[in-house]
């Protein structure tokens, strides 16, 4: 099993799409409208969004939000997609 498939099935992840903007210069996209090969700006998305992911330590002593010590700062950190790869922010610096 996919240990991701909360990516799709949440709405977690990374997300490209087209969307049409009223008032676009262009008209819309696809099979009905062969000619247009053109995107106008603000119609192609790209959206982000976090998914939480618990500490093994956590797991493995079965601590609560609780229990869990201070110093580990949480019971979960958040991994961010971006094109394709899974990544982490320590300390709000994800270089």
């Amino acid at each position: 099993m996919n240990k991701h498939n909360n990516f799709v099935t949440k709405g977690w992840g990374e997300h490209l799409y087209y969307e049409e903007k009223a008032g676009s210069n262009s008209g819309p996209l696809g099979s009905s409208y062969p000619g247009n090969n053109v995107i106008d700006d603000k119609e192609l998305i790209h959206k982000t969004v976090p998914f939480a992911c618990k500490y093994e330590l956590v797991s493995e002593l079965g601590l609560s939000k609780d229990t869990t010590p201070e110093k580990l700062g949480g019971m979960f950190y958040y991994m961010l997609p971006w094109f394709g790869k899974p990544y982490v922010a320590v300390e709000n610096d994800a270089t």
